[in-house]
């Protein structure tokens, strides 16, 4: 990361010492909390953050075709990468659940799962759905001694970005872990060469992955490895999903001109869906090997 290093001292991010980025300053709590009741929905909804998370919002339209394309792609990765490691019916806890549909496709697929969501209202919609869900944050339910060392497995999607302190997120997890029970996580794939190369070209919006002051941190692989290494998590498997930064390196520039945001991730979306699983599966490994991938998925089992 030591090409970035210089550029970051005078743009709001600075350099953990375990390799990720954070905003620096990190936001205040009161800071957080305004932003996610009066503006992070509408974000979504306008597309401004995570577009499958939009879409999924949307009660008609798009949202069965993007739920399709999910439980095709990341969903079934999610599965396959927790069945190396837990037997059928192992206990799952997915944290941050949402409105569950992970987590009713994991317990599709043979896991006791369950979840905890801090929103009322998320959780009632998982509860209608017949899912056990409850709603809590991480931390109070980490705290609950009946909880400790309790799971085969944990799930953590596009989390770990948004919170202040992410290393102690990793030890409450791996304190809900039983001895060789597994963490998945996903977060976003940043700094990383081909966004540099992206830059290069031109784009008017330089660093466009930061994304203040929702997204807090920004890991690659390198430094995901060493924040589990930290807190007794041993890394066993890292993928990838597609880069989008290849269409701006093909000259579809997506962020200065947002209307081809829904045409790019409609590409890549076809695309996913046409692959075989296997040959997917083995591609987006290479790419997490060369540091590729919007986003990167990392399992890791409690020493």
């Amino acid at each position: 990361m030591q090409e970035w290093d210089e550029k970051m001292k005078t743009d709001g991010v600075r350099e953990h010492e375990l390799g990720f980025f954070q905003l620096d300053p990190i936001p205040s709590g009161g800071e957080l909390t305004s932003f996610y009741q009066s503006r992070y929905y509408d974000l979504l909804r306008q597309g401004g953050r995570a577009p499958e998370i939009r879409k999924l919002l949307d009660a008609q339209g798009e949202r069965q075709d993007e739920l399709d394309w999910l439980q095709a792609t990341l969903y079934q990765d999610v599965a396959d990468a927790i069945r190396q490691h837990v037997p059928q019916g192992g206990r799952l806890l997915d944290v941050g659940c949402g409105s569950g549909d992970l987590l009713e496709y994991l317990s599709s697929q043979g896991f006791s799962a369950s979840g905890i969501e801090p929103s009322t209202d998320a959780t009632a919609i998982a509860v209608s759905r017949g899912l056990k869900v409850n709603t809590a944050t991480l931390e109070n339910w980490a705290a609950l001694p009946e909880n400790k060392a309790s799971y085969d497995a944990i799930t953590l999607m596009n989390v770990l970005e948004h919170v202040p302190d992410p290393l102690q997120v990793l030890e409450c997890l791996h304190s809900l872990l039983r001895p060789s029970g597994v963490l998945c996580f996903r977060v976003p794939n940043d700094f990383t060469p081909l966004q540099a190369a992206a830059e290069n070209m031109g784009i008017s919006r330089k660093q466009w992955w930061v994304a203040k002051p929702d997204h807090i941190n920004y890991f690659s692989e390198e430094s995901a490895r060493a924040s589990c290494a930290t807190v007794g998590l041993e890394v066993v498997d890292v993928t990838a999903d597609f880069p989008m930064e290849f269409f701006l390196l093909m000259g579809m520039n997506y962020i200065d001109e947002p209307q081809l945001g829904k045409q790019v991730h409609g590409m890549r979306r076809s695309l996913e869906m046409a692959m075989p699983t296997p040959m997917r599966q083995t591609l987006y490994r290479a790419f997490a090997e060369m540091g590729m991938g919007r986003n990167i998925m990392v399992t890791a089992k409690r020493q």
